[in-house]
């Protein structure tokens, strides 16, 4: 038995990361845009969208191949409303998780200075753990 568990973890270690909530939503969205994009009758401005991804930080490049067929089988029925209301709330997700990874980057980097005792850091880093838990507590949602 624990040579099949070596052998599960040598394998698990040859794979790719398993996606992040962001990278999930990240295709998703991609998927949402590229469908729209290429449908005969679009129930969103796809170029509204892609304005909303690129100001996230999103590479349009990317394919997004699976996510479209996902996306078309879920919101095929969909109406325009819905989903211009589900890219937003996808958009809003987007943009909240980017905000908690710059959280926990800088309470990582809190973290490290406290280690360190280096006091100037650490003030710093309390003060940008601070800033972003507010920015994250004040967030809006993302209207395309």
């Amino acid at each position: 038995a624990s040579a099949g568990g070596k052998k599960l973890v040598g394998e698990q270690s040859e794979r790719a990361e398993p996606e992040s909530r962001r990278q999930k939503i990240e295709q998703k969205l991609l998927g949402l845009w590229q469908w729209q994009q290429a449908a005969a009758e679009p129930l969103l401005v796809a170029d509204k969208l892609a304005t909303r991804l690129r100001e996230q930080g999103v590479d349009l490049a990317t394919s997004a191949e699976k996510a479209v067929l996902e996306v078309e089988q879920a919101y095929s029925g969909s109406t325009q409303v819905g989903l211009v209301a589900e890219a937003e709330e996808l958009l809003t997700s987007l943009a909240r998780e980017i905000i908690k990874e710059r959280l926990q980057a800088a309470m990582t980097q809190l973290a490290q200075a406290e280690q360190r005792q280096d006091e100037g850091v650490i003030a710093a880093c309390l003060k940008a753990c601070q800033d972003i838990s507010h920015e994250l507590s004040h967030f809006n949602t993302i209207k395309l």
